[in-house]
């Protein structure tokens, strides 16, 4: 279970909002290219205009989509197929918040996601789904072995950590 977030902080007088309608994944952010996109808040509605930029998720990191995992039988799953269906589920056409904490070395912007207060983030890596990013922030760290030790999502059987899966190790 998930623990109440504080209060969330009062946003800057200079802080910019943009609209965002929901997208086909989840990923999606709308202020590419727009003075001000580092101290933004979107927020999803219908009746936006498609994003065109991609985010990623702070501290956390999802099973590739191509990645699959081995169960305790030997069998193989298709393990990477679920995040994105998950938090596809779980969002539905409600609101969602993304905080930008940074922009990576792609030119993607990193934020921290929310939706009616909930950490999307955390969510994602509690239900098993993601593990903590300890490269880039350890905000997720007690998330994972929650997960981790109620067997939850990947956690339910064998997998590769997915910063070594994009490197080749399978």
């Amino acid at each position: 279970m998930l623990r109440a977030l504080p209060p969330e902080p009062k946003i800057p007088e200079n802080t910019e909002i943009y609209e965002q309608a929901p997208a086909k994944g989840f990923f999606s952010f709308c202020g590419w290219g727009t003075p001000g996109a580092q101290n933004a808040i979107c927020k999803r509605i219908a009746d936006a205009p498609p994003p065109r930029a991609r985010i990623r998720l702070h501290a956390i990191d999802a099973i590739e989509s191509r990645q699959r995992c081995l169960l305790s039988d030997g069998s193989e799953w298709r393990c990477g197929t679920n995040p994105a269906k998950a938090l596809a589920e779980k969002i539905g056409q409600a609101p969602v918040e993304c905080r930008v904490t940074d922009k990576d070395r792609y030119g993607r912007f990193v934020a921290k996601c929310f939706q009616r207060g909930q950490d999307l983030n955390a969510w994602l890596v509690v239900a098993g789904w993601a593990v903590a990013y300890r490269r880039y922030g350890k905000d997720y760290v007690s998330q994972e072995s929650e997960a981790k030790a109620a067997k939850r999502g990947i956690w339910a059987s064998q997998f590769v950590m997915p910063w070594d899966w994009r490197r080749g190790k399978r």
